[in-house]
């Protein structure tokens, strides 16, 4: 997520110094390359790189960071293909059948589980029909219900973008709000990047842990345009403290009305002295078998820290391998291939 919050700092910086930003671009391409190495779903954002260097076509790119970057990669790939047989890991489409290579439908089923699960969370209902949680958009409206209007976050990243937008559109209805120089047309690329990221999100594993940089950015950077709007940045910049303190305090107010909105019902003072601690009870966890002498146990998707070896779907057998000396564990299905 760092990586992530860099790549938005050194376009937005880069944009801002046209004149002098070569440095900013070589560290653009840089958090950019971990960005997207570390989670290819920000891939998006490489058109923020490709506006930056079409603007700035003086720009020379082939030099010492970016030749750096493009053996790194090389390498990277090479390393994952190295690992799992894969060129990128885990999608399966780019893996190959090599003699150390991971079961292709081994990395299938475990990226299908995961967009099963995080598309039926918090109840798992329906997630092993895979006609329902995985080959359809059924699960959109049980998503929903279930999920969003028990997430704070996604309810307020929905409520700021929401009004955002909808002020935006007032604005832009008078003519003192009209046409105002201050938002770019770079402000609209990177808002641009943050919604496909954010598409390409919801439709895998819409699950808030593998998107919290761009779930954050993005109500952020709505408000960023909305004060842009009504010109409150340039006013900030002209030292017009009256009306900046009064924006930022209406800002401030409203984002914490939303953030205690939720649990403020249920708010206690002496909540911020005490220590959370969750304590976790096993009663639902059904013994399946023993299979080379180890018990098997099936957790319905609550396996949590049990100490036992916990599975989420059951199967008919189990096996244990040893690969460079680690402990692979194997359902019948694989032990086939």
């Amino acid at each position: 997520m760092l990586f992530f919050f860099l790549t938005i700092f050194f376009f937005l910086k880069a944009v801002e110094n046209s004149k002098d930003n070569i440095n900013y671009i070589n560290l653009l391409s840089i958090s950019l390359f971990l960005c997207i190495t570390s989670r290819l779903m920000t891939s998006p954002m490489i058109i923020l790189l490709v506006i930056i260097l079409l603007k700035n076509k003086t720009y020379k790119v082939i030099n010492f960071t970016n030749i750096l970057l493009f053996v790194t990669s090389i390498l990277w790939i090479l390393r994952s293909f190295f690992l799992s047989g894969c060129l990128f890991f885990p999608f399966y489409q780019t893996c190959f059948k090599t003699s150390w290579a991971t079961n292709i439908k081994e990395i299938q089923f475990f990226v299908e589980e995961a967009m099963r699960i995080s598309r039926t969370l918090p109840t798992r209902n329906g997630v092993n029909d895979v006609d329902f949680s995985l080959n359809s958009y059924k699960w959109i409206p049980q998503w929903i219900n279930d999920y969003f209007f028990s997430t704070a976050l996604l309810q307020i990243a929905v409520s700021i973008i929401t009004i955002s937008t909808l002020f935006f559109f007032i604005a832009s209805f008078f003519n003192k709000y009209r046409s105002t120089s201050s938002i770019k047309i770079t402000d609209f690329y990177l808002l641009i990047s943050l919604i496909m990221i954010i598409f390409l999100w919801f439709i895998n594993a819409p699950e808030i842990r593998y998107s919290l940089g761009p779930l954050i950015s993005l109500p952020c950077f709505s408000i960023v345009l909305l004060l842009k709007k009504f010109n409150l940045i340039e006013n900030f910049f002209n030292k017009n403290i009256k009306l900046s303190l009064t924006a930022g305090s209406l800002i401030m107010g409203t984002l914490f009305l939303l953030f205690i909105s939720k649990s403020f019902t249920y708010f206690q003072f002496d909540d911020l002295f005490t220590k959370g601690r969750v304590v976790y009870t096993y009663t639902h966890i059904e013994k399946i078998g023993k299979f080379n002498n180890t018990n098997y146990f099936w957790g319905k998707f609550l396996c949590a820290d049990f100490r036992e070896i916990c599975v989420n779907t059951v199967k008919k057998n189990y096996a244990i391998d040893k690969i460079f000396n680690y402990k692979v564990y194997k359902s019948d299905s694989w032990m086939k291939e």
